[in-house]
């Protein structure tokens, strides 16, 4: 072996868990710049499933007392989790996909530090589309991934972040469309989104509407997660602020009236359903322009309810829908 490549430990036996990690550290740097060399692949592929094993305590270096810290540590030292992203286009998906998974079973207090601290950029590499689908979808996966830890979903959290899913989700692959609408909800619907959420209703209603103008499934995607916003207690300054404007409205009225798909009209009437609920729970109601227009077509509203989408076979629909029209019969 030639040690002039890696740094000045020995890695006599590699025994340790330190060293094993700083061996992969420097394999990864080696294998970066020597990607077409099959022994720089193979000493790579070695560390790689030597540290799955370990992570996975099928290793007798398992039992390693503080494992993930010491790795994180490591981790951290090297910037290795930003060097793989910056260049994860030179890795084939199967290496792409052991990393990231090494690098989830190793979040601990360390890692998960790095990642809060470094979300930005960290968050903007993992949602920007390279050259590879495959690497993108793997990429859209680790994020969603890291999401399920509550400091990193919170440090993700950003304007920044979400106007990228906002891109990714405009893009003109279908592929990378419906990946970063699954990404947006597990962003906004997380334990700890409410605050970003009340605090920027304005943005992320603007973003969701920009989806709602792509196609078919980006469309009702973005209504599906506008209505879950609108439904979520927690959000109220958003459900506030959006039933105060009353083109929103108008605009629910428009997807149940004028779309040609059904499922599109399904999304306009729960929004709508959605709107009536928070409109008439308000004590201040009568000063909204959208309780006006409701209380201004009521019998046109119930009218219409009272047939739309009857023959549908969907029994949480039709109570809703039994709902709205008993919430706008009972206005004076």
């Amino acid at each position: 072996m030639d040690r002039s490549k890696y740094c000045i430990s020995a890695f006599k036996s590699n025994k340790s868990i330190e060293s094993n990690t700083i061996r992969l550290c420097h394999d990864l740097e080696v294998y970066i710049h020597e990607h077409e060399n099959q022994k720089t692949k193979k000493s790579l592929e070695k560390y790689l499933a030597r540290m799955l094993q370990i992570l996975k305590n099928n290793h007798k270096l398992s039992k390693t007392e503080n494992l993930k810290v010491k790795i994180g540590q490591i981790f951290e030292q090297y910037n290795t989790i930003e060097l793989v992203l910056v260049n994860i286009t030179v890795f084939d998906l199967e290496m792409a996909g052991v990393l990231f998974h090494i690098f989830i079973l190793s979040i601990d207090t360390p890692l998960e530090s790095y990642f809060v601290h470094n979300s930005q950029n960290l968050g903007k590499l993992l949602i920007t589309p390279v050259s590879s689908l495959d690497l993108d979808l793997l990429s859209g996966q680790f994020f969603r991934d890291l999401l399920k830890h509550p400091s990193i979903s919170a440090a993700f959290l950003t304007l920044e972040i979400f106007n990228g899913l906002i891109e990714a989700a405009c893009n003109q692959m279908f592929e990378i469309q419906s990946d970063a609408c699954v990404s947006l909800r597990s962003l906004l619907t997380g334990p700890d989104s409410s605050s970003f959420i009340n605090n920027n209703s304005y943005q992320i209603l603007n973003g969701l509407y920009s989806c709602s103008e792509t196609n078919y499934y980006v469309k009702r995607s973005s209504l599906k997660l506008l209505y879950s916003l609108l439904s979520i207690e927690e959000n109220q300054n958003f459900s506030y602020n959006f039933v105060e404007n009353k083109e929103n409205l108008k605009y629910a009225m428009r997807l149940m009236r004028e779309e040609t798909h059904c499922e599109i009209k399904i999304e306009g009437f729960l929004i709508f359903s959605q709107i009536c609920k928070i409109v008439l729970m308000r004590e201040d109601k009568d000063h909204l322009d959208a309780y006006k227009i409701i209380l201004k077509n009521k019998g046109m509203l119930i009218k219409y309810l009272s047939k739309f989408q009857q023959e549908r076979e969907d029994n949480h629909f039709h109570t809703i829908r039994s709902q709205v029209i008993s919430f706008i019969s009972d206005l004076p």
